[in-house]
């Protein structure tokens, strides 16, 4: 993958933390890639059923599994199964070669703590 590949208004990386009504928080993940390494690294939150856990892995990556438990049915937080209702779009990275434009909203997700779609991620900033 060269640099032309990439849309240049998605070079940098956010800063997005994740809120839910029951006081689950995240308050840091930095996703996509920053100026030096995103060729190479595009991190996306995804959710383990297994585990309960939300975690960022690099989407470029061929092996993606839960840190916690190695289960590879891991979701994407862009999957319909992980999202009940889609907000003001707050991350978007588009790579060709990858079949889709990675989003993510401040709609309501499922929760890895209670389990309800009512987590909402916030950008909080932009990572170089």
């Amino acid at each position: 993958m060269q640099k032309n590949d990439i849309k240049e208004e998605y070079i940098m990386g956010s800063i997005i933390s994740a809120r839910c009504n029951c006081g689950y928080e995240n308050n840091e993940m930095f996703l996509g890639g920053g100026r030096i390494a995103f060729t190479t690294t595009c991190n996306f939150p995804f959710y383990c059923e297994e585990c309960k856990i939300l975690f960022e892995t690099n989407l470029l990556k061929k092996k993606r599994e839960c840190p916690e438990c190695s289960n590879k049915n891991i979701i994407a937080y862009d999957e319909e199964k992980a999202c009940k209702y889609e907000g003001n779009i707050i991350f978007s990275w588009n790579i060709e070669g990858i079949d889709r434009e990675l989003k993510l909203t401040d709609g309501k997700y499922i929760c890895p703590s209670c389990g309800k779609f009512s987590l909402s991620f916030f950008n909080i900033g932009f990572c170089d």
